[in-house]
């Protein structure tokens, strides 16, 4: 899956080493996979994945395509755009999917759902992404509210969003404090595509919900 380490690696040598096996019929070597990861992949507006490196890489070498798709389909990846857009595989996490979700500013809030059960907070499902996409720059308040969590056996903690703002790959912003709303005021974010990270820094037994807007200041 494209949550997987073990996939991405798979992939990786796949594409890098001569021998032919199963869904792997290429042979690209080092080189073409270093430019892919230090150009189109470099400058990508979504977070690095294997749908941004799988895209830079179609994009340098187009009579691959139907080979690299096919690596990326024998790892159960869908073939679709640096979003991820069309990816189905969920790992088993009831909140991995969709992996961006739009916020729009000046519209209702979204809700939003991150795994409540991994204690390194470094799993699939904990940290939900968020498209903010500015025609101009913008002065903007993002506000996480957390929302009445399912409770089990009354031993949901209380929640504790955080939030942080990202550029391609650049941390603009980061908003972790305590209790259940935080906000973030950023004076301004520039046009162009930013990616808004939220998770809930309280786990328990069940998912953690919130709901998060974007409003002009």
């Amino acid at each position: 899956g494209w949550y997987s380490e073990f996939s991405v690696q798979e992939i990786l040598w796949d594409l890098f080493d001569s021998v032919n096996d199963g869904a792997d019929t290429i042979s690209l070597g080092f080189g073409p996979i270093y430019s892919a990861m230090t150009g189109g992949q470099k400058t990508t507006d979504a977070f690095a994945t294997i749908y941004t490196f799988a895209d830079a890489l179609r994009a340098a070498n187009p009579s691959q395509t139907a080979a690299i798709n096919a690596l990326l389909t024998g790892e159960n990846i869908a073939t679709t755009d640096i979003w991820g857009a069309a990816e189905t595989n969920n790992g088993g996490s009831t909140t991995a999917l969709p992996i961006y979700a739009d916020l729009v500013p000046n519209q209702s809030p979204i809700y939003v759902c991150g795994s409540g059960t991994d204690e390194d907070r470094n799993k699939l499902g904990y940290r939900r992404y968020l498209r903010l996409n500015l025609t101009t720059a913008a002065a903007l308040t993002i506000q996480a509210t957390g929302a009445a969590n399912p409770s089990v056996s009354g031993s949901q903690p209380a929640s504790d969003p955080d939030i942080a703002i990202y550029r391609r790959g650049q941390l603009e912003q980061l908003s972790q404090e305590t209790g259940a709303s935080e906000t973030i005021t950023q004076q301004p974010l520039a046009a162009g595509m930013h990616i808004v990270e939220v998770y809930d820094y309280e786990l328990g037994p069940a998912p953690h919900c919130m709901t998060v807007s974007a409003a002009s200041n």
